[in-house]
């Protein structure tokens, strides 16, 4: 399965006000999701 991922300049905005801690833990996420779209968390 093949797919794009794109973000609003709204989400951009936001993402760069947010902490490391933050920003890692959504990059930690978004690696799970990359992996296994279909995994719960």
């Amino acid at each position: 399965m093949s797919f794009k991922i794109t973000y609003s300049k709204n989400f951009l905005k936001h993402y760069k006000k947010l902490s490391n801690a933050e920003k890692n833990q959504f990059k930690n996420k978004l690696k799970i999701f990359i992996e296994n779209p279909t995994h719960p968390y």
